[in-house]
């Protein structure tokens, strides 16, 4: 949604734009510390309102960018 507000009815309506996925993504990358475990990106994303599903996708899709590299079972490092 492009306008900060509309008129419905006469009254103006504050209109909150939503978080596309792509922002999302990014948000919780960056919320993220340099070192995480599987856990700590489930519990963030979760706080985010992400699913864990989402956020399990998103952490292999920055691994196959280079953004992460995985340590051993369950713990990752930021490379970028």
């Amino acid at each position: 949604m492009a306008a900060a507000c509309r008129m419905i009815d006469g009254d103006k309506q504050d209109v909150v734009p939503e978080i596309k996925p792509i922002d999302q993504r990014k948000l919780l990358y960056e919320q993220l510390k340099g070192v995480y475990s599987l856990g700590e990106l489930i519990s963030e994303a979760k706080s985010q309102g992400v699913s864990r599903s989402s956020a399990i996708r998103w952490n292999n899709q920055w691994i196959e960018q280079g953004l992460i590299n995985k340590e051993n079972h369950g713990n990752y490092k930021k490379i970028a």
